[in-house]
């Protein structure tokens, strides 16, 4: 008998903590967003779209050697200096976005793009050639955002 008084005792002290916190999330200020006409400060250092730069690209193949799951594809042309890819694909729906390609490109045209909004129609999509879809140049700025892959969620183009 004294057992099920001490249990029903912690229950109600367990049930009252609870209400505790409850009540205080309840007055505190909300944390909410409304999305698309509110975005929220993304980090400095976000890992969003794995992009290449096709004009900066000597198809010397080291991001394709260094991926892990093999989402990468490159054909390059010509010798030396003149080297250039001739097809560079990456399968997104593969790709881990460990950033491992972007580390090891002595010209640093793979890199991870503030691009994160993202949304595709089906699978095809998600296999994107970037010598046939380049990124248009912005001189000095390694940090780019690429052309939006896919169909924003809202339907509405960002801004």
């Amino acid at each position: 008998m004294v057992n099920i008084v001490q249990e029903v005792f912690e229950g109600f002290t367990t049930s009252l903590k609870g209400m505790k916190v409850t009540l205080r999330e309840l007055f505190s200020p909300g944390c909410t967003l409304q999305y698309p006409d509110e975005r929220r400060v993304m980090p400095e250092r976000l890992r969003g779209m794995v992009v290449n730069d096709a004009s900066r690209c000597i198809a010397c193949n080291a991001c394709v050697n260094v991926c892990p799951v093999g989402c990468i594809e490159s054909e390059g042309e010509g010798k030396g200096k003149d080297r250039q890819p001739m097809r560079f694909t990456i399968d997104y729906t593969k790709c881990l976005w460990c950033a491992l390609c972007t580390e090891v490109c002595p010209t640093e045209s793979i890199f991870m793009s503030e691009d994160y909004e993202t949304v595709f129609r089906d699978r095809t999509q998600m296999i994107r050639d970037f010598c046939s879809n380049p990124i248009p140049p912005k001189p000095g700025d390694r940090k780019r955002t690429t052309k939006p892959l896919g169909v924003p969620l809202s339907g509405r183009v960002a801004p």
